[in-house]
């Protein structure tokens, strides 16, 4: 939720608020969000792609291509990706691979915990234990479905609910933004979010509101379509 300081400054009490605004505050909120999720899933699904390639030098330029900047450290079922900052930190990605699932983890202030699933035929169920994005921490629970296109390229698509919870004005008055995204989002990462249809509800604790829109990204069209409090609005993004 990167832009919630923002929002907080919106959520005003209820006749001081315009609709359009509203709905564009949760949007961009919940854009900001995902887009977080989508930089997690197609990480995940990259390394996956990578580990099928069986011809060394081709694996070897996978790797240059999509992990040159992470030092790979495997010992068994553990691989870990160590990262270094221009601060002179360090993070790291850990991915413990058992026969039923992935468990991947990711060290520091932006970190996350994740469990993925094999499901049926390409699809995955994804459970974020952790997740954690600038002030906000939340969970969700996906149902993922993953293809890979030219040069391994992930071509994402996913439903599910994501729940992030802001605490920046006191632990008892949060502002809790839940998305249902009701038709599958797709996502790849040359051309971002390309279609998908969400519900999101925004209570805020500090000024004992609730407020929601549906949110539909019009496919292959760079809009967003929001029905908020009796309007509806379309927006480029």
């Amino acid at each position: 939720m990167a832009v919630v300081a923002l929002a907080a400054c919106e959520y005003e009490p209820a006749d001081e608020r315009y609709p359009e605004r509203v709905g564009k505050v949760l949007w961009n909120i919940t854009k900001a969000d995902l887009g977080r999720v989508n930089d997690i899933l197609d990480f995940v699904a990259r390394y996956n792609y990578m580990l099928s390639i069986e011809d060394a030098e081709l694996r070897d330029a996978y790797i240059a291509r999509n992990f040159s900047d992470a030092e790979i450290r495997v010992v068994g079922n553990r691989h870990q990706l160590l990262y270094h900052t221009n601060y002179g930190t360090t993070y790291s990605v850990l991915i413990e691979m058992e026969a039923e699932a992935w468990r991947v983890t990711r060290s520091g202030g932006q970190g996350y915990a994740l469990t993925i699933t094999p499901a049926t035929n390409g699809h995955y169920d994804v459970i974020f234990d952790e997740l954690y994005i600038a002030e906000s921490s939340g969970r969700g629970s996906l149902n993922a479905y993953v293809e890979y296109g030219d040069g391994g390229a992930p071509e994402l698509s996913y439903t599910g609910e994501l729940v992030m919870v802001d605490a920046e004005e006191g632990e008892d008055t949060p502002l809790i933004i839940t998305t249902n995204i009701e038709t599958a989002i797709h996502y790849t990462r040359a051309m971002g979010m390309t279609e998908g249809r969400m519900r999101i509800t925004a209570h805020d604790e500090l000024y004992g509101t609730t407020d929601e829109a549906l949110v539909t990204i019009m496919k292959y069209e760079r809009t967003v379509v929001i029905e908020s409090m009796g309007t509806v609005v379309r927006y480029g993004y």
